[in-house]
C-alpha cells in the first residue's frame, strides 16, 4: 500500500515538474507568432517637407537654448553630435544628438535627446523584431542593434532608433499599426494610445473610446503611454506613474512631435542603481517637462526600464534587453 502511495506521489511530482517546465517553455523559450511582418519598405505614400534642412551642417538642437533657461536644467558635459539624409537636392532629413543631465532630487541624471527634422514623413519608421521566418509574436525578440543592421542590409542606413511599445508581449493589447500596416485592431479597456498619421500629424487618444477607423489614414500607431504632452500642455501630474509607483527609478524612452516634420527622441538613464533608494531618475512628469520646454505638441511615453534602448550615429549609447520593436530614422 505504502509502495503503491509512492508511486502516485511520485507520478504526480513529474507531471507537476512537467506542466512547470511546459509553462515555463511556453512563456519565456518557444515562439508566440502573431503572424508574418508584412513588406515594410513599400511605402505607398511620400510627404515631402519644403522646409527640412539642406545643410548637414545643422546647429545644435533647440533644446540646447530653451533647456538653459530652466533652473530644473544643468548641462554638464555635453556633447552635439548632427548627421544627415539626402532626399533630394533641396532637402535632407537632419538629426542631431544632445547628452546632458537634469538636475533631479539633487542629482545630476543623463539623457540623450535626438532632435529629427525630417523631409519625408517616411524617414520615421518602425519595425517589429522577427524570427528567420519573418514571424512575429509575443517573444519574438532582438537586440536594438541587430534589428538596425537588418533594416541596414537591404534598405538605407538607419540615422538614430529607439525602442518602441512591446506591443505583443503576452497578454498586451492595443492598436497597433506599423509603417501603414494594421498588426492589432483590439482597443484596451483603458489607456491612451499615440498615433502618427500619413499627413505627418501625431496626437493621442482613448482607445477606450475611439474606434481605428475614426483615427484615419494611421502611419503609426503605439500602445504603451500615457501621453505626456496633450495638445502643448503637461497632461501628467508630479506624482502619477506607471502602475502607481510614485518616481521610481527607470530609465525612461520617449517621443515628442513637435510638428508634422518634427520630433524628438528622448530617453534618459539613472543616476545610481536602480534598485538603491538614493538612486534618482526621470520620472513622467519631469519627461512631461523636458518635452514642454521643447514646444512638443505632443509627447508620448514608450516602454521603458529594462527596455530602454538608444542607437545614434553607428552606435548603441543605451542598451537594452532585447527588444519587441523599434522605432527609427533612415538615412536616403
Amino acid at each position: 500500500m505504502k509502495k503503491n502511495r509512492f508511486i502516485l506521489c511520485l507520478l504526480a511530482s513529474v507531471a507537476l515538474g512537467g506542466l512547470v517546465t511546459a509553462n515555463v517553455l511556453d512563456t519565456f523559450v518557444l515562439p508566440h507568432s502573431e503572424g508574418t511582418v508584412a513588406e515594410e519598405e513599400d511605402f505607398d505614400f511620400d510627404v515631402a517637407s519644403s522646409s527640412a534642412s539642406s545643410s548637414s551642417g545643422s546647429s545644435s538642437p533647440s533644446s540646447s537654448a530653451s533647456m538653459e533657461s530652466s533652473s530644473s536644467s544643468k548641462e554638464t558635459s555635453e556633447t552635439a553630435q548632427t548627421t544627415s539624409s539626402s532626399t533630394s537636392n533641396e532637402a535632407k532629413t537632419t538629426v542631431s544628438l544632445l547628452s546632458s543631465t537634469r538636475l533631479i532630487d539633487g542629482l545630476d541624471v543623463p539623457y540623450h535627446l535626438v532632435d529629427i527634422h525630417l523631409a519625408r514623413i517616411s524617414d520615421l519608421r518602425t519595425s517589429l523584431a522577427t524570427d528567420s521566418e519573418g514571424n512575429y509574436g509575443s517573444n519574438i525578440v532582438s537586440s536594438l542593434e541587430e534589428m538596425v543592421e537588418e533594416k541596414e542590409m537591404d534598405g538605407p542606413s538607419v540615422l538614430a532608433a529607439i525602442n518602441g511599445d512591446f506591443p505583443f508581449w503576452k497578454g498586451r493589447s492595443g492598436y497597433v499599426v506599423r509603417n501603414g500596416v494594421t498588426y492589432r485592431e483590439s482597443a484596451r479597456s483603458s489607456g491612451e494610445g499615440f498615433a502618427l498619421d500619413k499627413q505627418g500629424n501625431a496626437y493621442s487618444y482613448e482607445e477606450s473610446e475611439t474606434s481605428l477607423s475614426e483615427l484615419g489614414d494611421i502611419y503609426q500607431a503605439w500602445c504603451f503611454g500615457p501621453t505626456l504632452i496633450e495638445e502643448g500642455k503637461i497632461s501628467v501630474d508630479e506624482n502619477e506613474e506607471i502602475d502607481g509607483m510614485s518616481k521610481s527609478n527607470n530609465q525612461r524612452t520617449a517621443i515628442g512631435y513637435v510638428d508634422p516634420f518634427h520630433f524628438y527622441f528622448l530617453a534618459t538613464e539613472v543616476n545610481g542603481r536602480r534598485s538603491s533608494s538614493n538612486a534618482s531618475s526621470f520620472t513622467l512628469y519631469d519627461l512631461a517637462k523636458t518635452f514642454s520646454e521643447l514646444g512638443c505638441q505632443y509627447a508620448y511615453n514608450l516602454d521603458g526600464g529594462g527596455s530602454s534602448a538608444l542607437y545614434y550615429g553607428g552606435s548603441t549609447l543605451i542598451d537594452s534587453r532585447d527588444l519587441g520593436d523599434m522605432v527609427y530614422v533612415v538615412e536616403r
